[in-house]
């Protein structure tokens, strides 16, 4: 019922038609058509989706209240617990100059599709490195690097938020409950690096002194999340290719991004609105463009907890 007053609300619906129209049978197209919806029009001055997202830190919030919830450049390359704990164990990564330091080693983060990894070293003056030591050869390794660059340049830094989804879900959300899930993805270039035990980061990380597990929520504006997002609800212009011509749209303007943004943001609503309606769980994430300024006064605690806790007690 929640769903449909929301969906009834911000497309000025009808409530009891919505509920006696929309079933588990019908599609989108209908209730475009149905209800004669216009996903290019701007329905409200501003819509905002309240959003959770998962964190640890030994600082009770303080960085975050102070700073804001910062993209994950942010928290590399700034004065935060994150950076802070990394320079403990010899790491920093400096994200505009695609550079991973390791105890002095100065190491190049790049994409295996893009670069030739011989002039990536001699970018990074760290040539006679890589050429004398083979374990920077294999596979492996180049494979680790390439998922850091990954979360870096091709996710762009990008806040990851649960925008559904109940505590029980984004609990058992287990890559970020006991550590930044960042840890992980540096651990894996790391082993190739140095003797190093597994999960050595992770671990020490969660034994930090008052180190705790918080979910937070907050409300963010539509049009701040990144496009990934946005489009969540098709991969392929052929998923929604009758809505589109409906609105007179090609799959040229698709590709050469000529659509309007409105549409895809009505469509993102529409549809996740109607999942609910329909199936109960739209367990789903979203990912918050890292030009979006998540002010950390503005921050609701809903859970909170000693990290190795066993239970998140909600």
């Amino acid at each position: 019922m929640d769903a449909a007053k929301v969906l009834a609300n911000y497309f000025e619906l009808d409530l009891k038609s919505v509920i006696n129209r929309i079933d588990e049978d019908i599609n989108l197209l209908d209730v475009i058509g149905d209800f004669k919806i216009d996903l290019n029009r701007k329905y409200h001055q501003e819509t905002l989706l309240t959003c959770r997202h998962a964190t640890t830190t030994d600082d009770n919030l303080e960085s975050i209240r102070k700073k804001g919830l910062l993209n994950l450049k942010q928290m590399l390359e700034e004065r935060t617990p994150l950076s802070d704990f990394l320079l403990s164990h010899g790491i920093s990564v400096n994200v505009r100059d695609r550079q991973f330091i390791y105890e002095g080693q100065i190491l190049p983060i790049y994409s295996l599709r893009k670069h030739n990894i011989e002039e990536e070293y001699n970018r990074c003056n760290s040539y006679h490195l890589y050429e004398n030591n083979p374990v920077l050869k294999k596979e492996s390794y180049h494979d680790a690097v390439y998922w850091l660059y990954l979360k870096l340049y091709y996710d762009d830094c990008e806040t990851e938020v649960f925008l559904n989804g109940g505590f029980e879900e984004i609990y058992d959300y287990d890559s970020v409950r006991y550590s930044p899930e960042i840890l992980n993805t540096i651990e894996n270039i790391i082993k190739y690096l140095d003797d190093v035990p597994n999960y050595y980061l992770q671990h020490a990380w969660s034994n930090k002194k008052n180190c705790k597990y918080f979910i937070l929520e907050f409300d963010v504006p539509i049009g701040s999340f990144a496009k990934s997002t946005l489009h969540s609800t098709f991969e392929r212009f052929w998923e929604i290719s009758d809505i589109a011509e409906l609105f007179s749209y090609t799959d040229w303007q698709y590709e050469d991004e000529l659509i309007d943004k409105r549409f895809f943001i009505n469509l993102f609503i529409l549809k996740n609105l109607i999942t609910k309606m329909t199936e109960y769980s739209s367990h789903n994430f979203g990912q918050i463009s890292s030009s979006t300024i998540i002010d950390g006064q503005m921050i609701r605690v809903i859970v909170e907890h000693d990290v190795n806790e066993e239970e998140a007690g909600t």
